[in-house]
C-alpha cells in the first residue's frame, strides 16, 4: 500500500479499508497529510502494524473544520463498526454527549436509560469542543442535582449564568417552557435539523416583535446571527456522507463556479488552478441609528478564513444612518495607501501589510447604493479592481458589467453562493462583534 495522492493538510477523517473495501479502521485528524504520513514510518506498534498488513487503501474525507471531523467521526465508526476501532476500544476514551433533561453533559457510559445520547466521540478530548459552541447559542444546564439545589435554596445562580450559557432555571430566570424549547432546539441541531431551528426562531422574534416585546425579539435575532454564524462552517454528516466525489476539493469547486459565474467581472479566467492564493476581501457596516458605527474586512484565502488580515474600523463620520457613506469611509482608509511603497509610510502610519495585498475580488454587504459607493471610491482611487455586492433576504448579487450594474441570481444550491455568503456573514460578524463591544463600552461609562 502507497501513501495516497492528494491529501490536504485540512482536518477531516480518514479510513484503512482491506479486501473488498471492508473499513478496518476510522480516525480523525487536525492534518490530514500528516496523519496518515505518520503510519508510513518505520517505528509504529504491534498493533499498528497488524492493521497495516490487511489494509489494501485508504480513504479519506476532508472537513472545513476539526468539529467536522469529529461528529464524522462518531457516525461512520457507529454506522460502520470497523475492526480494528471495536477491537481497540477503550472505555477511558469514548465519550458521549448526554441529554438527561434538564441536564446536558458529557459521559462515557450510556447509564441512563431515558437520556437521549449523541455519540461515542473517539476522542474524549475534544468533545467538550462541540458542547462549548453550542452552549453560547442554546445555554443549558449541566450541573448535578446536588450543585442545582445548593444553588436554588441560596437564590443566587452559578458563574455560568452570568456569562449568559446558562438560562438560570435554578433561580427560575427561565421558565420549563422556555426552557424545554431551548433544550429541543439543541437535540433538532445535532440531529441535523438545522431549517427547522431557524424557521421557529425567525417565527417567534416576530411574534415577539408584533407584540412589543422588543427585548425577546432582539434576544431571538442574536440567538439567529449565532447560529447562522457556525452553520456557516458546519456540514452535516449527512452532507459528506451524500456527496457523491468525496475527494473533490470543495473550495476549488466553489471558486471555479464563481470563476464561470463572474465572467466579464474578474479580469482573467483560470486562476482556479491556483485557487489557493485566491483572494477575497469582504465588508459590512454595523450600528445602532448611527452610533457607535463600525466597519469591517473579512479575507478568505482560497476560500478559508485568514483571521491575520481582518482589519475593523471605528467609523469617523458616525451620528447619523448612513451605510451608504461609511462604506465609502471604509474603503478609502483601506485604499487610500494601498499604491503606496513601503518606504513612503511614516514612522507613525507604518505599512500595514494586510492593506498592501491586492485582493482579487472586493464584496459589499449590500444592494446597488453599496456597490455604487464602492465603485466610486476605486474610481476616484484610481484603482482597479473588481467589486460586487450580495444583498441580503434575496441573495442576489451586484455587479458592474462594461459599465452597467447586472443582477445575478444564484441558485440556492449554487457553491459561488455559498462562498460569497460565507465571506459576507463572515464581515457581518466581524464588525457587529466591534459594534457590540464599542456599546458595551459606551455603557460602562454612562
Amino acid at each position: 500500500m502507497e501513501f495516497p495522492q492528494n491529501v490536504p493538510t485540512t482536518p477531516g477523517i480518514y479510513i484503512f479499508r482491506g479486501v473488498k473495501k471492508r473499513p478496518l479502521y476510522i480516525g480523525k485528524a487536525k492534518n490530514l497529510k500528516n496523519r496518515i504520513r505518520s503510519y508510513f514510518q518505520t517505528k509504529v506498534g504491534p498493533k499498528i502494524r497488524q492493521m497495516l498488513a490487511k489494509a489494501k487503501d485508504i480513504k479519506f474525507v476532508a472537513t472545513d473544520t476539526e468539529l467536522e471531523a469529529v461528529l464524522l467521526e462518531a457516525d461512520l465508526i457507529k454506522r460502520l463498526n470497523p475492526k480494528y476501532n471495536t477491537q481497540w476500544k477503550d472505555d477511558k476514551n469514548f465519550k458521549y454527549i448526554a441529554l438527561d433533561f434538564p441536564r446536558v453533559y458529557t459521559t462515557r457510559k450510556k447509564s441512563v436509560p431515558h437520556a437521549v445520547y449523541f455519540g461515542p466521540f473517539p476522542d474524549g478530548k475534544i468533545v467538550s469542543q462541540v458542547l462549548k459552541t453550542l452552549r453560547k447559542i442554546f445555554p443549558f444546564r449541566d450541573c448535578t442535582k446536588t450543585k442545582f439545589n445548593r444553588h436554588q435554596k441560596i437564590k443566587r445562580p452559578c458563574l455560568y449564568y452570568n456569562l449568559n450559557l446558562c438560562p438560570g432555571p435554578c433561580i427560575g430566570a427561565v421558565s420549563a417552557q422556555k426552557y424545554t424549547e431551548n433544550i429541543n432546539q439543541l437535540i433538532f441541531f445535532l440531529k441535523g435539523k438545522k431549517k427547522k431551528i431557524i424557521r421557529d426562531l425567525k417565527a417567534k422574534m416576530k411574534s415577539a416583535s408584533a407584540n412589543k416585546n422588543f427585548e425577546a425579539a432582539a434576544k431571538y435575532r442574536d440567538q439567529i446571527e449565532r447560529l447562522n454564524y457556525v452553520l456557516l462552517q458546519f456540514r452535516y454528516q449527512e452532507n459528506y456522507l451524500k456527496t457523491a466525489d468525496l475527494l473533490v476539493d470543495q473550495k476549488a469547486r466553489e471558486l471555479e463556479e464563481l470563476d464561470k459565474v463572474l465572467t466579464g467581472v474578474l479580469p482573467r479566467r483560470g486562476r482556479t488552478s491556483n485557487y489557493h492564493r485566491f483572494r477575497l476581501e469582504a465588508y459590512d457596516i454595523s450600528n445602532l441609528q448611527g452610533q457607535q458605527a463600525t466597519g469591517s474586512m473579512a479575507v478568505l484565502e482560497g476560500g478559508t478564513p485568514k483571521k491575520s488580515d481582518y482589519r475593523k474600523f471605528k467609523i469617523r463620520a458616525a451620528g447619523k444612518v448612513d451605510d451608504v457613506g461609511m462604506i465609502k469611509e471604509v474603503l478609502k482608509r483601506r485604499f487610500s495607501n494601498f499604491k503606496k511603497r513601503p518606504k513612503e509610510h511614516s514612522k507613525k502610519h507604518r505599512l500595514d501589510l494586510s492593506f498592501s495585498q491586492a485582493p482579487h475580488l472586493i464584496l459589499i454587504d449590500g444592494g446597488k447604493p453599496q456597490l455604487n459607493a464602492a465603485l466610486q471610491v476605486l474610481s476616484q482611487l484610481k484603482i482597479n479592481l473588481p467589486a460586487i455586492s450580495l444583498a441580503k433576504k434575496e441573495e442576489i448579487v451586484y455587479c458592474q458589467i462594461k459599465g452597467k450594474l447586472e443582477e445575478i441570481k444564484l441558485p440556492k444550491d449554487s457553491a459561488a453562493l455559498h462562498l460569497l455568503q460565507r465571506a459576507r456573514d463572515e464581515a457581518h460578524r466581524f464588525a457587529l462583534t466591534y459594534h457590540h463591544k464599542l456599546r458595551s463600552r459606551s455603557l460602562t461609562h454612562l
